[in-house]
Parts: structure tokens; C-alpha cells; sequence
């Protein structure tokens, strides 16, 4: 297993290659308890495309934009709804069918391994859901984010 560290850049990586693009801004810290903690902000575009090659599990968070968000198994649709407000837990190594139909903006929470395999989280979220205060503290964070050009700790 790789380095908390270079699982984010591979993370990272992976999601610029899905997007075409860099984050907006992004940021990372080492919290007090000396877990390693990132987030970053990216804007999507439409497109129907194969998520894949990322190494740690990202809440991705949409937050504002006007797009249709399509989740794809074998070529047909499991989960569809609109892209502010949704919430999907993407698991590494997982790769996943995506049909985007408009722009968007998206958070995403790069989680470490030990949230990522707490009892009941990886199993509870395999398809997008909606909760209001996870988008609340979201736009908050992007907003941090934004404001502070990534330097956010």
C-alpha cells in the first residue's frame, strides 16, 4: 500500500483525468491527531465517461451548477438526479459509470483510510443520496476554500 500522501496525488490525478481540468483550488493539512486531510474543488463538464484509477475513497459532494447526474451499470441507468445536492461516496479502486448532462461544481473529501473503512460506510452508500447538512458544510468548505486560495487549514 502506498503513502497516504501519494494516494491523494494518484487521487487527484485520476480525477483530472475525468474532468479534463485541475481543481478550482484544493487543499491539504496534517490534522492534530497527524491524520493527512484533503479536499479540493472541481468543476464538471458534460460528458459520459468511466471513473477509474483513483486510490482513496472521495465524498464528492455537488454543490452548485446546472447538470443531471447518471450513474451507469452495464450501460444502464441505476441512480439519476440532479447534480446540486448530490452526494456520492467514490471507492478506491472502484472504478464507475458516469453520464453528466451540464456543468457543475463538486467538493471533493479525500478520506483516510480510517473513516473510509468504519463499520457500515462503505456498504451504506453505494449509490448518490441527498442530505442537506453534508451540502451546507460543503459550500462552507468550498467557500473557505475559495476565499482563502487553498490555503484553507
Amino acid at each position: 500500500m502506498r503513502d497516504w500522501h501519494t494516494s491523494i496525488m494518484a487521487t487527484v490525478d485520476a480525477v483530472a483525468r475525468f474532468t479534463g481540468q485541475s481543481p478550482i483550488v484544493s487543499a491539504s493539512a496534517l490534522s492534530s491527531h497527524d491524520r493527512y486531510t484533503a479536499a479540493a474543488l472541481w468543476r464538471h463538464s458534460p460528458k459520459t465517461r468511466t471513473f477509474e484509477g483513483h486510490e482513496c475513497d472521495i465524498l464528492a459532494i455537488s454543490l452548485r451548477g446546472n447538470a443531471t447526474l447518471e450513474q451507469l451499470e452495464n450501460g444502464r441507468s441505476v441512480w439519476r438526479g440532479p447534480a446540486p445536492g448530490s452526494i456520492v461516496l467514490l471507492q478506491a479502486g472502484d472504478p464507475t459509470d458516469w453520464h453528466l448532462d451540464g456543468q457543475f461544481e463538486m467538493l471533493h473529501v479525500y478520506l483516510s483510510e480510517q473513516v473510509s473503512k468504519a463499520p457500515g460506510i462503505r456498504n451504506s452508500f453505494r449509490r448518490p443520496f441527498r442530505d442537506p447538512v453534508l451540502v451546507q458544510l460543503a459550500r462552507s468548505i468550498s467557500l473557505a476554500l475559495t476565499d482563502s486560495g487553498g490555503s484553507a487549514r
